[in-house]
Order: structure tokens, then C-alpha cells, then sequence
């Protein structure tokens, strides 16, 4: 699989959805910043208007980043993460190895609605 450098082109912040205790015993609940990188994006932007006009339509997109080893965490935990770009929250709903050769990971997300 050949990698196309011009693809990743677009600036996107992973968070990480992290749980602790503070020093009195408090739970804390909160997105962290987990991992900044650059990534390709595609969106279905195939969906016709009335598709998009229901008020549980959600604008899936595709972000494609390089491998690293975080991103064995965002593959096996991704309702843990979430992607920040454009001023936008995309839940992550999954992530994949491409081919499993640890060269591309694909993560389809959906915007936060929440």
C-alpha cells in the first residue's frame, strides 16, 4: 500500500474521554487531549437533501492518519475517543489497521450532536 504524503493534509486534535479521582475522593470526568496529528478526511457527502433534512441524520466521516503507537488504544477502545477538527466533535465509532500492516489507520466518526 503506497501512502500518498499529500493526503494528510488537514490538522485534527484526538481526545480521550479519561476518569480519576482528585485528592478528595472526587470523580472526575473529562476529555483530555490525547493525540494531534494530520489526517486525510472524506465525508459521505453522497447522501441525498432529504436524508439529511431527518433530525437523527448524522454526517459520518472518514479520517485517515498514520500509524503510531497510540493508536492501538483509539483501535481497541474508540467509544473512549473523539476528534476535534474544524471546530467540530466527531465521535469516533471505529478504527482499523488498514490490511493490518501498521501504516494507515482509518477512524469513521460521526458529529457530536450532544
Amino acid at each position: 500500500m503506497n501512502v500518498n504524503p499529500n493526503e494528510f493534509n488537514r490538522i485534527i486534535i484526538i481526545q480521550k474521554f479519561e476518569i480519576y479521582k482528585d485528592e478528595l475522593f472526587n470523580e472526575i470526568q473529562e476529555w483530555t487531549d490525547y493525540y494531534k496529528c494530520y489526517a486525510g478526511i472524506k465525508s459521505n457527502s453522497d447522501f441525498s437533501k432529504i436524508e439529511e433534512s431527518r433530525p437523527d441524520y448524522n454526517t459520518t466521516i472518514e479520517f485517515k492518519i498514520r500509524y503510531c503507537c497510540k493508536c492501538t488504544d483509539i483501535i481497541a477502545n474508540p467509544s473512549n475517543f473523539r476528534i476535534c477538527y474544524n471546530n467540530k466533535l466527531y465521535v469516533v465509532k471505529s478504527a482499523i489497521d488498514i490490511n493490518e500492516l501498521h501504516k494507515i489507520v482509518k477512524i469513521m466518526a460521526v458529529i457530536d450532536n450532544g
